[in-house]
C-alpha cells in the first residue's frame, strides 16, 4: 500500500496587516523555519488560492480545509468589514476556525488590555482616539469571555513565539501519546465509528469516560438531526401520506398508538437494562454501538409523527390526529436529555467518590406517552 504523504502541521495567522506587518512576518520565520510546519499568510504568494473564490471567501476555505491551528493576533485595528457583514475578516476568520473545531491561540496587544478594561467598566465611554473602530471591544469579549479562548498578552512578537513555541511543544507530546495508546487498542474498528471528542475521551480514559463517551456519542448523533428536530418542534407536515378510508379511523388510531407504545417499551428497557450494563462493564463496543440504535430511535420517533401529520383522515378525526402526533414528545425530550444527565450524575459521582464516599450511579429513564389520557377521551367522543 502506498505510503500517506507526510504533509506538515499547517497553521494560519489571523490579523489585521498593516498594524501588525512585521509580527506577521516574524510569526512566518518562525512557523516554518524554526517549526518546519506550513504558515497560511494571506499577503504571501505561497497562500493558497481558488481562482473561483472571491477573497474572502479564500480565506474562509483556508481556515476551513487547510488549517490544523489559528494563530489569532488582536492590536488596535479592527479591520475591514465587508459590506452586508456584521463581523470583520479577521472575527470571520476566528469563527470559522471555532466552528470547524480548529485549535485557537489568541494573542493581545497589551495596550489594549487596559482599554478594554476600562469598556468592560463603561461600555459608553468614547475610545476612538486609541481605536480605530469600537467594534474591535466586542470582538475581544466574544473571544475571551463568551468562548473562553485562551489568550495571552503581548508586547514584541518574540513573547508570541516563545508562547507559541511551548504550545507546540505541549501538543505534539499529547498527539505522541494518543497515537501511542491508539495502537495499542484492539477495539480500532469501534474507534473509527466514533467523533474526534469521543475518541479522546475513550483513550484518556480518565474517571467517568464511559459515560462521557456515551453523552459525546448520543448527542453527536441527535446533532445530526437538528434540521429535522426543527420541523418537529414546528408540527410541519409536508409531502404525500397515507390515506384512512372512512370508518376506518378507530383502527387506524388504536394500531398508531399501540406502535408508539410498543416503541417506548423496548426503549424503557434497551436503556435501563442493556445500556446499564454497557455502562457498567466499561464495554466501549457496546455503548457505541448503544447510543447509534438510541438515535435511530430519536429519528424514528419523529419521522413517525411526521407520517400521523401527513396522513389524511376526515375531518372529524383531525383532532385525534393532531394529538396522535405529539405522542412522542416525552420520546424526543428523554433522549435529547440523556447524555447530559447521564454526565452530570457522572461528574456527580466522581466528585462523591474523591472526597471518600461510597458512590453508585443507578439512572432509570421512564419513557411515557403524557398524552394518552386525551387521546383516549377524543377517540371516546367519536
Amino acid at each position: 500500500m502506498a505510503e500517506e504523504p507526510r504533509i506538515p502541521p499547517r497553521v494560519f495567522v489571523s490579523s489585521t496587516y498593516y498594524d501588525l506587518k512585521q509580527v506577521r512576518s516574524d510569526l512566518r520565520r518562525f512557523i516554518e523555519d524554526d517549526l518546519g510546519y506550513t504558515a497560511l499568510l494571506s499577503e504571501y504568494d505561497s497562500f493558497p488560492v481558488d481562482p473561483d473564490a472571491s477573497t474572502i471567501e479564500n480565506c474562509m476555505r483556508r481556515v476551513r480545509d487547510d488549517t490544523d491551528v489559528l494563530v489569532l493576533i488582536i492590536g488596535s485595528r479592527h479591520g475591514f468589514v465587508p459590506d452586508g457583514n456584521a463581523r470583520s475578516i479577521v472575527n470571520m476568520e476566528y469563527v470559522a476556525a471555532r466552528e470547524a473545531g480548529i485549535p485557537v491561540f489568541a494573542f493581545i496587544e497589551a495596550s489594549v488590555l487596559p482599554l478594554y478594561d476600562a469598556w468592560c467598566a463603561n461600555h459608553d465611554i468614547d475610545l476612538r482616539g486609541q481605536l480605530n473602530d469600537m467594534r474591535l471591544l466586542p470582538f475581544i469579549q466574544s473571544v475571551r469571555e463568551t468562548d473562553g479562548t485562551w489568550m495571552h498578552p503581548f508586547a514584541y512578537a518574540q513573547e508570541i513565539i516563545d508562547a507559541l513555541r511551548r504550545q507546540m511543544a505541549f501538543r505534539s507530546r499529547r498527539a505522541l501519546r494518543f497515537l501511542s495508546r491508539l495502537e495499542r487498542r484492539e477495539d480500532q474498528s469501534v474507534l473509527a465509528e466514533m467523533s474526534g471528542a469521543a475518541v479522546r475521551m475513550a483513550l484518556d480514559a480518565q474517571l467517568g469516560w464511559v459515560g462521557e463517551v456515551f453523552s459525546s456519542c448520543l448527542q453527536h448523533g441527535i446533532d445530526s438531526w437538528a434540521r429535522q428536530r426543527e420541523d418537529y418542534e414546528h408540527e410541519i407536515a409536508i409531502g404525500p401520506g397515507e390515506a384512512v378510508p372512512e370508518g376506518y379511523e378507530q383502527g387506524w388510531a388504536q394500531a398508531q398508538i399501540d406502535a408508539a407504545l410498543r416503541m417506548m417499551r423496548g426503549m424503557n428497557n434497551f436503556i435501563n437494562v442493556r445500556l446499564m450494563k454497557a455502562l457498567a462493564e466499561e464495554d466501549l463496543g457496546a455503548l457505541v454501538r448503544g447510543a447509534a440504535s438510541l438515535v435511530e430511535l430519536y429519528r424514528e420517533a419523529m419521522e413517525w409523527s411526521h407520517r400521523i401529520r401527513c396522513a389524511s383522515v376526515s375531518e372529524r378525526w383531525q383532532p385525534v390526529q393532531q394529538e396522535l402526533a405529539r405522542s412522542t414528545v416525552d420520546v424526543v425530550h428523554q433522549l435529547e436529555t440523556l447524555g447530559p444527565r447521564l454526565s452530570q450524575e457522572m461528574r456527580a459521582a466522581i466528585e462523591a467518590a474523591q472526597a471518600g464516599e461510597d458512590v453508585e450511579v443507578n439512572i432509570v429513564v421512564t419513557i411515557t406517552m403524557p398524552n394518552r389520557d386525551r387521546l383516549s377521551a377524543l377517540m371516546d367522543c367519536l
